[in-house]
């Protein structure tokens, strides 16, 4: 994926949808820790089919979008641009969040934190971190479209 994909199958949202809580034998085990599954199952007292369809259109604005803005961070570390981090982190933090991807919307977090106190080896320990956690996130997406 690599963040270059705009549109994801159908298949890994419905996959998503129809996970069981405690099915570790389908789902990779960190499944739950990077997505807040009963938060999504809820998303927003839409019914089912309505909330599916919302996160599908909210997941592939984050995949086009998060690339960006990753990219940006990168080019902001180089200049020590801590304004731009700061901004470009929380920007990413609440997509993160938006998307019920925790622990992205948390290494999110600590970028923003570190940035603002213009602390370089904590902002780049934060954006190693964040880069880790994307992976994680598309390998997920990644593993869940594959046919069981």
């Amino acid at each position: 994926m690599n963040g270059q994909c705009l549109a994801i199958p159908g298949e890994i949202l419905r996959g998503l949808w129809s996970i069981e809580m405690g099915d570790s034998n389908v789902w990779p085990e960190n499944l739950a820790k990077c997505f807040d599954l009963k938060s999504l199952r809820n998303l927003g007292g839409f019914e089912e089919e309505e909330a599916y369809e919302f996160f599908q259109e909210l997941t592939e604005a984050y995949l086009y979008d998060a690339s960006a803005r990753i990219q940006n961070i990168h080019e902001a570390l180089l200049s020590l641009n801590f304004e731009k981090i700061a901004d470009e982190g929380h920007s990413l933090k609440g997509a993160s969040r938006n998307i019920y991807a925790r622990d992205l919307g948390d290494a999110c977090e600590a970028l923003e934190v570190s940035a603002k106190e213009n602390n370089f080896q904590k902002a780049t320990t934060a954006f190693s971190r964040l880069l880790q956690e994307y992976a994680r996130f598309e390998q997920i997406l990644e593993t869940i479209g594959e046919p069981a």
